[in-house]
C-alpha cells in the first residue's frame, strides 16, 4: 500500500472489472526463460530499484566515516596516500636537519615539533580535500540523475527512456527476443486539474508512477511520456504477457484514491499494448500503435487495456 500524508493506494470497494481486448493478436509465448506470472514480484509499495531510475541516490558529505573513504573513488585515497607519504618525507628531513644543525640539548624538542606540525596540518587539509572530492562526485552522480529522470514523478524522462529503449531493441534484434511496450493514459486527468488545482494533480501523478513501478518486473523501463502519460517498455515479453502485465498495472492504479479531500478521488488509466510479435522493432512505430490501441479505449468507455492490431506487411 502507497500512504502518504495526502494521497494513497488503497482497495476501492469497487469490483475490479477484466476489461481487455485483443485484437489481430498472434499467440505468440514470451521469448527467454520464465513468463510474466513467473517473474512478477509481489507488491510492496516499494518500487523496484531497475524501474524508477537507474542511478542509486548519491550520499552527501555530512557523515563522512572511515569506511566511505575505504570505498572512494581511487582519487580520494590517492590524496591520502599522497598527504601521508608527505608527511613521512617532510617529519624525515626534519629529523635530519635536526641531528645535523641543532645542537644536541635542543634535538628532543626539535623532533617532537618537527613530528607535530606536519600532522596537524597535513592531515585537516587532506581530509577537507577528500571531502570535497566527496561532494564533487556526488554532485555529479545527482546532476547525472536529473538528467535521466523525471523530477516529478522519480520515473525515467522521455530522453532516457528513448536511450535504454532504442539498445533494449538492438539487443531482442541480435537475440531473437521479443520486446513489448505499454502506454499508459489516467483518465479525466483534466478534469482533476481544473477541479482540484495543479497540486492535486502532481499527487496524483506521483502515486499512479509509484503505483506502477511497484508492479512491474526488475529490468523493465518504467517512464513519464508526456503530461498524464506513462510509458513501460517490457525486455523479453510477447504481447500476451504484455497485455496481462497492462492488466496488472490498470488495477493497481485503479487500488490508487486520492485521499487529501472531502470526498475520495477513484483513479482509473486506459492502456496501449503493442509488442515486436506485431511485425515491428521500430520505437516509433511500437509507440503510435499502443497510441492508437490506448485510444480505442479511451473511445469504449476508459479503464481497459487493448493490443494493438499486427502490422500489415510492408508497413
Amino acid at each position: 500500500m502507497l500512504v502518504t500524508a495526502a494521497a494513497g493506494c488503497r482497495p476501492s470497494g469497487r469490483e475490479h472489472r477484466q476489461r481487455v481486448v485483443v485484437i489481430d493478436r498472434s499467440p505468440a509465448p514470451v521469448d527467454g526463460p520464465g513468463t510474466v506470472e513467473d517473474d512478477m514480484r509481489v507488491s510492496d509499495g516499494r518500487p523496484a530499484q531497475t524501474v524508477a531510475g537507474d542511478a542509486p541516490q548519491p550520499r552527501g558529505a555530512t557523515g563522512l566515516t572511515l569506511r566511505d573513504l575505504l570505498l572512494a573513488s581511487p582519487r580520494w585515497v590517492g590524496t591520502a596516500i599522497v598527504t601521508l607519504l608527505s608527511v613521512i618525507v617532510s617529519v624525515t628531513l626534519a629529523f635530519v636537519a635536526a641531528g645535523t644543525l641543532l645542537p644536541e640539548p635542543h634535538y628532543p624538542v626539535a623532533l617532537s615539533i618537527a613530528a607535530v606540525i606536519p600532522l596537524l596540518v597535513a592531515t585537516p587539509i587532506s581530509w577537507f580535500l577528500i571531502g570535497l572530492y566527496h561532494e564533487l562526485d556526488a554532485a555529479r552522480a545527482e546532476a547525472q540523475r536529473t538528467a535521466r529522470t523525471d523530477l516529478l514523478t522519480g520515473a525515467l524522462n522521455r530522453r532516457r527512456f528513448v536511450e535504454l529503449a532504442e539498445r533494449e531493441l538492438a539487443r531482442a534484434t541480435i537475440d531473437g527476443t521479443a520486446v513489448s511496450l505499454i502506454l499508459l493514459d489516467i483518465d479525466n486527468f483534466k478534469r482533476i486539474n481544473d477541479r482540484y488545482g495543479h497540486r492535486v494533480g502532481d499527487d496524483v501523478l506521483r502515486h499512479v508512477a509509484q503505483a506502477c513501478a511497484a508492479t512491474l518486473r526488475p529490468g523493465d523501463h518504467l517512464a513519464r511520456w508526456g503530461g498524464e502519460e506513462f510509458v513501460a517498455l517490457l525486455p523479453r515479453v510477447g504481447l500476451a504477457d504484455a497485455v496481462n502485465l497492462a492488466n496488472r498495472l490498470r488495477l493497481a492504479v485503479s487500488d490508487c484514491t486520492y485521499l487529501g479531500l472531502e470526498e475520495p478521488i477513484s483513479i482509473s488509466a486506459s492502456l496501449g499494448v503493442s509488442s515486436t510479435d506485431l511485425g515491428t522493432r521500430a520505437l516509433d512505430r511500437l509507440t503510435v500503435l499502443a497510441d492508437h490501441a490506448m485510444y480505442e479505449v479511451k473511445r469504449q468507455g476508459k479503464d481497459g487495456v487493448r493490443a494493438a492490431a499486427a502490422v500489415a506487411p510492408g508497413a
